[in-house]
């Protein structure tokens, strides 16, 4: 049963949800630097593309994103704490990886 608030039509099946009418997936940044340092790798890439790949068979449009930093004078300090311990984390992942493939 939909409910309508303020002149907005709220969906509450799923079908409803989800029609490409009013519906978009939007991918926010997976690129290779950040999903080759999560935990679960191959879980996620294959649900994305299958994600991905549902989207585009029922015709929902998709955005892709990048993360992208606000000049320093706008971000938060804990958003730079947060980029910076990521950051090193991944450039250690890089070095380490660098190594393995060198061998």
């Amino acid at each position: 049963m939909n409910a309508n608030i303020n002149g907005k039509t709220i969906y509450s099946e799923v079908n409803e949800i989800v029609d490409p009418s009013h519906t978009a997936l939007v991918v926010w940044d997976v690129q290779d630097l950040l999903v080759d340092s999560i935990f679960n790798k191959e879980e996620f890439t294959r649900n994305i593309y299958f994600l991905i790949e549902s989207a585009r068979k029922s015709k929902i449009s998709i955005f892709y994103t990048a993360i992208e930093m606000l000049p320093l004078k706008y971000e938060s300090s804990s958003r730079l704490y947060t980029y910076n311990k990521l950051m090193a984390k991944m450039q250690i992942y890089a070095r380490k990886k660098r190594s393995v493939s060198c061998n």
